[in-house]
């Protein structure tokens, strides 16, 4: 039965945090129906509403699904059209560990940054680092300049100011990483004042609100990269779940560090809610699995912390930052009110742009997610109290 895609049902699915509309090849999109998905960054995935095989794990049914996401139907979704990105100057990066040296690369070799400064204080690090990208400069042929330096002065004239401690999270590191944030506020404080600073470690939440507090720094140019990496790992293990591809996920994790919730209400599976595409025990392995991806990536190296991920969590944050990622993404800010939540930071869906946070966008949570993320919240002010008694 052919039916009719209106404007209305786009802003609707926008405000539900959809990024995606899935209609049927015979359905009418209407025309202001497609200015709106253009404008909000959302896509337009023409796909027949064949219902799925059953699921289920026996070599039959995973070839029926194999082959069911073969369908003609489903077409690789275009690239948002009228995306105007804007072109970072400098890009600055405090930390030459894993997750900088990674990030680094990534910009480097994406165009991202005019330019990409490494910042660290163990002397040659930073340099060693740049070093090696510039030498596959000729590889990328991006243009992007790396430098590598121990100056902390080097953060002047910076758009981006990212915080990438090596061992953030560790067991024992935790004093440590408070003095290694404090001394990156001020130093942001002083020579980068009217940067965008992301906070790239983990716990994401606590240190992103302590850096926030120890620099005395804008709420809104201070962002986490926590709610980022938690969505992306939820996705990862959906698909691990339900065989359907990475691109047709759509998932939410918001909260805080060791307490992130999945917002299932507002996550698809090729366009049905969770719960509909999944049976309920194939929810709750995808949910567990997200949940212990960051202890079990740590026991496979336990003297090396994750750096892959937060690196590319980091680099998508950039990306909405400086616009080349429409539409709202699951961050980690400062919440002044939104969901019943004052004065923590948190991990929400939000808008960006090359000043930082434009504004949260409050979801239709279920009571229970809603109970869920405010308790993570309570939690994140409750290690930043313990905190300021350990500084103190």
């Amino acid at each position: 039965m052919t039916a009719v895609v209106g404007e209305d049902l786009v802003r609707a699915a926008y405000r539900r945090g959809q990024r995606k509309i899935v209609a049927d090849p015979r359905d009418i999109v209407t025309p202001q129906a497609l200015d709106a998905i253009d404008r909000l960054g959302m896509r337009l995935l023409r796909a027949p509403t064949t219902p799925s095989p059953p699921l289920g794990s026996s070599p039959g049914r995973a070839l029926s699904r194999t082959l069911y996401r073969r369908h003609p139907g489903f077409v690789p979704s275009a690239r948002p059209r009228n995306v105007r990105a804007t072109k970072l100057q400098r890009v600055a990066i405090l930390g030459s560990g894993g997750i900088g040296s990674v990030l680094a690369s990534t910009l480097a070799s994406s165009a991202s940054a005019a330019e990409v400064v490494l910042i660290d204080l163990i002397p040659g690090l930073a340099e060693a680092v740049a070093v090696d990208i510039e030498q596959a400069a000729s590889m990328t042929a991006t243009g992007t300049l790396v430098s590598g330096t121990a100056d902390i002065g080097e953060l002047a004239a910076a758009d981006v100011v990212v915080l990438a401690p090596e061992a953030g999270g560790l067991p024992g590191r935790t004093a440590a990483l408070v003095g290694e944030v404090q001394m990156a506020a001020e130093a942001i404080a002083t020579h980068a004042p009217d940067a965008v600073v992301i906070f790239s470690g983990w716990p994401s939440e606590v240190f992103t609100g302590e850096l926030l507090r120890s620099g005395n720094l804008a709420p809104e140019r201070v962002l986490g990269t926590g709610a980022t990496l938690a969505s992306s790992r939820l996705i990862e293990a959906l698909a691990a779940h339900s065989s359907a591809p990475r691109e047709e996920i759509e998932a939410l994790a918001l909260g805080a560090d060791g307490a992130y919730v999945p917002i299932l209400s507002a996550s698809r599976v090729r366009g049905r809610l969770v719960r509909d595409a999944l049976r309920p025990a194939e929810v709750g392995a995808a949910v567990a699995a997200a949940a212990a991806a960051p202890s079990y990536v740590q026991s496979l190296r336990p003297s090396r912390p994750p750096s892959f991920a937060p690196a590319y969590a980091a680099l998508e944050v950039i990306n909405a930052v400086r616009g080349a990622r429409p539409g709202p993404i699951p961050v980690s800010v400062m919440s002044e009110g939104s969901y019943g939540i004052e004065g923590a930071v948190v991990g929400v869906t939000a808008h960006l742009t090359v000043q930082g946070l434009r504004n949260i966008v409050e979801l239709p949570l279920e009571k229970g997610e809603l109970g869920a993320l405010r308790d993570a919240a309570n939690g994140v002010l409750r290690q930043s109290q313990e905190l300021a008694e350990l500084s103190t």
